[in-house]
């Protein structure tokens, strides 16, 4: 992020990727959610991971009626995930717990076109992050339990604690996650006693998802450890080929 001599701890916001200005390159698409989609870009030499927030502002159609809308549009997937990002800035801790955050940009009309044609219907909002390319796997799992006090220390919580939402140890996906203080869909906002017995609570069932993940991982290792090999004959030819048949 740039001008870190300009970080707020008192009232921490995102600051904007230091190359908002430059052109930026595609590299390919890495995913899409129901909010946003993921790209693979290069901007001043750098890779990086740019998600691009489908809408901006954002009306959810689930809101009580008493939440505000200026209210709701913090409630936005896109500044759940700005929050919690500046919060971790705030706190020396970007990108320990989460993958490091290089700040919002808002595309102009090269950069946006660069992205391609199937995203039109998006806003320009975006968030920038390093790209990392390694899936979780087993021996990220220590880490990531020891991490998870990373976002109780922020009091932050996330609510998409699943293997899909990590590279290595890092997570990687915050658009879910609850920053304190935070408005509740009830229109209220909680007292802060209240509010750190929920985000104990939070932690509990944080430790618990990352329990999850070990298992999810577990199984995925055994089935592909038991997946049936290849027979090999005396003659050294595989069984499962045919080599009389040309593709």
């Amino acid at each position: 992020m740039d001008h870190p001599e300009r970080k707020s701890t008192s009232k921490p916001q995102l600051r904007r990727f230091i190359h908002h200005d430059k052109p930026i390159k595609r590299l390919g698409f890495l995913g899409a959610g129901a909010e946003s989609c993921v790209y693979h870009i290069e901007c001043e030499g750098k890779s990086y991971a740019l998600k691009l927030a489908r809408h901006w502002p954002y009306y959810d159609t689930d809101f009580p009626n008493r939440i505000k809308a200026h209210e709701r549009i913090l409630m936005a997937p896109f500044v759940h995930e700005a929050r919690a990002f500046a919060r971790l800035d705030s706190v020396d801790e970007n990108g320990t717990w989460a993958v490091k955050c290089h700040g919002w940009i808002k595309l102009n009309d090269s950069q946006f076109k660069e992205l391609g044609n199937k995203h039109q219907i998006f806003c320009r909002w975006a968030i920038i992050k390093d790209m990392i390319p390694d899936e979780i796997s087993m021996s990220d799992i220590p880490e990531v339990r020891r991490k998870m006090q990373i976002a109780r220390k922020a009091l932050l919580w996330p609510g998409d604690v699943k293997p899909e939402n990590y590279r290595g140890s890092f997570i990687v996906d915050l658009g879910n996650t609850i920053t304190y203080p935070e408005i509740r869909r009830s229109g209220r906002i909680q007292d802060a006693g209240r509010y750190l017995l929920f985000f104990n609570d939070m932690h509990k069932k944080n430790v618990a998802a990352a329990k999850k993940l070990e298992e999810w991982l577990k199984k995925k290792q055994d089935e592909q450890e038991n997946q049936e090999e290849p027979f090999i004959r005396g003659d050294g030819t595989n069984r499962w080929l045919n080599p009389e048949k040309e593709v």
